[in-house]
């Protein structure tokens, strides 16, 4: 089973573009359908109770990568993590409010998409600040032999990427796109299929 984890906005519809392509059973986590934990190993123990099979492969993206790590560290040591354009909380993130965080990191075209969203209760406000604040206080011991990380090269912000401080074997693929476009970018898409498919059979 591949297990998919939303970005903190935690709505599944960012694993649209390579919901079509996988080639096996998947399971989308909204986070919009749980309860808000104070933790993200909390969250991470929710989600992992919720599960009706262990998952082979956990792919998050930003947020969910991070809540990913947690997962494979805790709760399933042998599922294999890719974590797509995830980074490391930083001290002065850490510092930040969690409402300017989320201001910064709002442009017209997803403030247009999260308005739509909520009018449709699709997603709530609270829910994705709250997993603002999650990533924040999150502080990760190094626990995992390898991983895959999809880097965007194109993002406008300086973030904290020292996943080899943590994890033994770091696998990276640079994407030249920004953040927001991760998800969609054809490049992205096959190197993940691809990845699935020799790693899972070889």
């Amino acid at each position: 089973m591949i297990l998919l984890l939303p970005d903190f906005v935690g709505h599944p519809s960012c694993f649209q573009t390579l919901l079509s392509h996988l080639p096996e059973q998947v399971e989308s986590i909204n986070y919009h359908t749980l309860a808000m934990k104070e933790d993200l190993s909390e969250l991470a123990a929710l989600i992992a109770d919720g599960l009706k099979y262990k998952p082979t492969w956990i792919i998050g993206y930003s947020f969910g990568g991070a809540l990913g790590y947690e997962l494979c560290q805790r709760n399933f040591p042998t599922a294999r993590l890719v974590m797509v354009d995830s980074h490391l909380p930083s001290f002065s993130l850490r510092e930040m409010p969690v409402d300017e965080q989320y201001q910064r990191w709002l442009t017209t075209d997803i403030q247009d998409w999260l308005s739509l969203m909520q009018e449709l209760n699709e997603i709530k406000l609270p829910v994705i600040l709250n997993n603002i604040s999650l990533f924040s206080q999150w502080q990760p011991k190094p626990a995992l032999q390898q991983a895959w990380w999809i880097r965007c090269t194109r993002n406008n912000i300086n973030v904290n990427t020292d996943w080899h401080l943590l994890i033994q074997h770091v696998h990276q693929f640079d994407a030249s796109v920004r953040h927001h476009e991760v998800m969609k970018e054809s490049s992205v898409i096959s190197y993940l299929i691809k990845l699935i498919q020799e790693v899972t059979f070889s």
